[in-house]
């Protein structure tokens, strides 16, 4: 049904026209998943087109009638499985036998010398070769694997090379590139014995990748992301520092674990949540396979989900780090970085009473840079999502800028919004609340280029029962404008997912290079982004960030061979030499725990993610946190990262 609200209309601001109508299939579908198929439906329906899922089902659930149904099943974890399926056929695997959820693929967002001191790692290893050298013990993580889930990486950097061999003998031992269709003589991953879900991309193994390095083949291995994201994260945590750049000598610049073997997967930003699930399945099986232990780093995040370790994605990851019987699994652990959302105002939280209403302003605002450039235009689909407790029920409507209100959207509706005969939003309100948390969600979506003001967005509780109600913003493209923020913003749970999953590690940043502020050298980042803490009455084991590290102006590896400098210099502010760039944030703090753990997997292969979260906790460092606070909180975490005392309190393994 169309529902006009045209009070006040004029030809310069005209009425708006708001079209509802009932979510009568597919009740077992997130909001994300709804929304998918309203916008495919206005597209015109394509039969062909796809969204990639997690479907989450019961012991009545059959892989193989799913897939009859049109579901094409990636990797399989208990009682989740990844996938994707067209549009067209979401309806019918919904209704398939045992399928309890379908939850759409969250597409995350990439988190952007001396801070080796700053944590003390040059106090457990030489810089160059011999790594024991005067003594030291050498640790370099020899012997581990550290996975990196990223963009990009430049597999021909001589920092992920063997110092000192000729040819170059490369220390990558796997990349998957989940972008690419294979050419000829290509193969995903599935043709190397690894799950036969992971069918897709292509998969280059040791010895091909150990060729690319030797011969110089950059081109072989390369994908379009704008900036080397994944080159600089993979160097913090892992990178030998061997090549002089400019004036500075070999060895300047190394990372945490430079002997530790890396595998790579370039699957965020440019791929999905289900991807990088994939990935950091795939990146278990070659560390099982070589016998090995092995950290994964997830530098980017996303806002979707209720920050509650209840996503999809999460919910993959934790299957992950545990066995069948629901134990942690030794030599396992994965590292997040809390995002750069900290002062974004990206988040919003109101209480509404019973059958009350409130209301949260979204400015809408342009971004201009000091030398008067504005970022690009913003033509994707940025979101607002809304969680409260599951008891209640809430309408919403939306009131935009030089407008009159919408109409409302109540709990099993859905709705497009309209200015001038120009779609401007649509709201899905899912019928059931989501099953992992109990917890109902809003969607909000903006379509095309957001009209720049100050939008009015009311909540009317409509089911009896008071409600807490967060609001975060979603950006597509970041880089674009009109920036979202939310006028009555607050600062705290700003941690991205998966840095909110039960089992992971989350890293905050703080500032270890003191630049042209010296009065901040070691505050925290303001741009940290902050969680929750027992003040907010949450129990210990959620509290997030669990700690911070170095995150403002770090030193590492970036691509040589396809540099972008005025990309670089115009967004990151970037100092740039020919094989290394100053880039900042929680992206660059994460690595550096992933390598110590690394280290501290050298040491012990046999500790588990709990084991290493509680050796971190204890040793962090205090120094320039204010004494009056308790730890851990929801800014510092336990504190700030410590090699030197975590290897310390780690125990040795035991033959």
């Amino acid at each position: 049904m169309a529902i006009a609200s045209e009070p006040g209309a004029t030809a310069a601001h005209p009425g708006i026209v708001t079209s509802t109508s009932a979510l009568t299939t597919c009740s077992n579908c997130d909001a994300e998943v709804l929304r998918a198929l309203l916008h495919w439906e206005g597209r015109g329906a394509d039969p062909d087109e796809r969204i990639d899922v997690f479907v989450t089902f019961d012991e009545d659930g059959d892989l193989d009638e799913m897939s009859e149904a049109g579901f094409d099943p990636g990797h399989v974890n208990g009682d989740l499985v990844t996938g994707s399926v067209a549009l067209a056929d979401v309806a019918e695997l919904a209704a398939t036998a045992g399928v309890r959820w379908i939850a759409a693929s969250a597409r995350p967002h990439l988190h952007i010398d001396r801070s080796m001191g700053e944590i003390k790692a040059t106090s457990l290893r030489a810089n160059s070769p011999p790594y024991n050298a005067g003594g030291l013990p050498g640790l370099t993580g020899k012997g581990v694997l550290v996975g990196v889930i990223d963009n990009r990486l430049t597999v021909t950097h001589p920092t992920f090379v063997v110092p000192n061999t000729t040819p170059p003998k490369s220390r990558i031992i796997g990349y998957w590139d989940q972008i690419s269709g294979p050419k000829p003589g290509q193969k995903p991953p599935s043709e190397f014995g690894f799950s036969a879900g992971l069918n897709y991309g292509v998969w280059w193994d040791e010895a091909a990748v150990a060729h690319v390095v030797a011969h110089n083949l950059f081109h072989e291995i390369w994908t379009s992301a704008e900036f080397d994201h994944g080159t600089h994260v993979a160097g913090i945590a892992a990178g030998s520092g061997s090549r002089r750049d400019g004036p500075f000598a070999p060895f300047t610049f190394v990372g945490v674990a430079p002997e530790a073997d890396l595998v790579f997967a370039n699957a965020a930003m440019l791929t999905t949540a289900k991807g990088v699930s994939e990935a950091a399945a795939l990146i278990h099986q070659l560390a099982a396979k070589r016998g090995a232990p092995c950290v994964i780093n997830m530098s980017f995040g996303t806002h979707e989900g209720a920050r509650d370790g209840s996503t999809a994605m999460e919910l993959a990851i934790d299957k992950l780090m545990h066995d069948a019987n629901g134990d942690p699994i030794p030599g396992r652990a994965i590292v997040v970085s809390a995002g750069n959302e900290g002062d974004a105002r990206r988040h919003g939280r109101k209480n509404i009473n019973a059958s009350g209403n409130v209301s949260f302003r979204l400015e809408v605002e342009e971004i201009v840079f000091p030398n008067g450039s504005k970022l690009s235009d913003d033509r994707n689909d940025d979101q607002l999502y809304f969680w409260y407790d599951g008891a209640a029920k809430i309408e919403l409507r939306l009131t935009p800028p030089r407008s009159t209100p919408s109409g409302w959207t109540q709990p099993g509706q859905q709705s497009t919004i309209s200015i001038g005969g120009t779609k401007v939003a649509s709201v899905v309100s899912p019928p059931q609340p989501d099953p992992n948390n109990g917890k109902r969600k809003i969607d909000v979506t903006f379509v095309g280029p957001v009209r720049r003001g100050i939008w009015k967005i009311e909540l009317h509780e409509i089911g009896g029962a008071a409600a807490a109600v967060d609001v975060w913003v979603e950006r597509e493209n970041l880089d674009a404008w009109p920036q979202l923020a939310i006028g009555d913003n607050i600062t705290d749970n700003t941690v991205t997912s998966p840095a909110t999953a039960r089992s992971v590690i989350a890293v905050g940043a703080y500032t270890s290079e003191p630049g042209s502020d010296f009065k901040s050298y070691g505050s925290i980042a303001e741009s940290s982004s902050r969680g929750l803490d027992s003040a907010s009455g949450v129990p210990p084991d959620r509290v997030r960030p669990h700690m911070v590290a170095p995150g403002r102006r770090i030193i590492s590896s970036c691509d040589s061979e396809e540099r972008r400098p005025e990309l670089i210099r115009a967004r990151f502010g970037g100092w740039m030499l020919d094989h290394h760039v100053i880039f900042s944030g929680t992206s660059q703090a994460a690595p550096h725990v992933t390598g110590v753990i690394a280290l501290m997997f050298q040491k012990n292969p046999t500790l588990t993610y709990v084991d290493v979260r509680r050796i971190l906790a204890a040793t962090t460092k205090k120094d320039h946190i204010p004494p009056e606070l308790v730890l851990p909180n929801a800014v510092w975490g336990a504190g700030k990262l410590d090699a030197a005392a975590a290897l310390a309190a780690t125990p040795a393994s035991t033959p």
